[in-house]
């Protein structure tokens, strides 16, 4: 299976040994990472953290691109498994690798809801309305 890592890291060494084949393309500008969802079949976000609600997953389901993720990612909370995207429940090769077999058998989507709710401007207004009300507090 073809794999892009976008971006770049400490682990470069090890996925070039793990797979010779994969392309690691360095630090990107905004406009060349989203030339490179625009190319993909699936985002898969292999994090094993919980991450506080990452964007580039959002992203990608914006654009009608599926996500791979963890159970345990906060990426979990906009993939409806089957649906939009795959959500493995185990932290391992075998779990992943089973994961992104099933990516080919998902059905075309668009989240429409999801466009409207994480819009920049209004994601914007929320931010300020979080910010107003904590300003509000502490005076």
């Amino acid at each position: 299976m073809p794999a892009t890592f976008v971006g770049d890291g400490p682990e470069a060494e090890a996925i070039h040994s793990a797979n010779p084949d994969a392309e690691i393309t360095g630090w990107l500008t905004p406009d060349e990472v989203q030339a490179h969802l625009a190319r993909a079949r699936a985002l898969v976000f292999p994090s094993l953290w919980f991450e506080g609600q990452p964007l580039v997953p959002i992203e990608a389901l914006v654009r009608g691109l599926p996500v791979v993720c963890g159970a345990w990612s906060a990426a979990a909370e906009v993939v409806r498994d089957g649906e939009n995207g795959v959500i493995y429940t185990t932290a391992t090769v075998a779990a992943l690798t089973e994961a992104l077999g099933r990516v080919a058998a998902l059905p075309p989507f668009h989240d429409d809801a999801l466009a409207e709710k994480m819009a920049p401007k209004r994601h914007l207004a929320r931010l300020l309305e979080i910010y107003g009300g904590m300003l509000a507090r502490a005076n």
